[in-house]
């Protein structure tokens, strides 16, 4: 899984390597625990979560192209 190879690379990426989702980007190097995801187009829709525990980068593979979109309000489908 091509994403999942992403997520292991992780713990490699600076700041400069990274787009952010939400107000700030965080520190990979001192972050001891977190949920972080990759995403991305390909042939579908990559998607890779990765969990970091206890200093260990947990890499979890996912099929994102089958993930279900079912919006709720008109802001939603817009």
């Amino acid at each position: 899984n091509d994403f999942a190879a992403m997520g292991a690379s992780l713990a490699a990426l600076t700041a400069d390597d990274m787009v952010a989702i939400g107000p700030s980007l965080p520190d990979l190097a001192a972050a001891t625990d977190g949920c972080f995801a990759v995403l991305g187009p390909g042939t579908g829709l990559g998607a890779t979560a990765v969990l970091r525990r206890g200093g260990r980068w947990l890499v979890m593979e996912t099929e994102g192209g089958h993930i279900g979109f079912a919006p709720q309000d008109a802001l939603e489908i817009e």
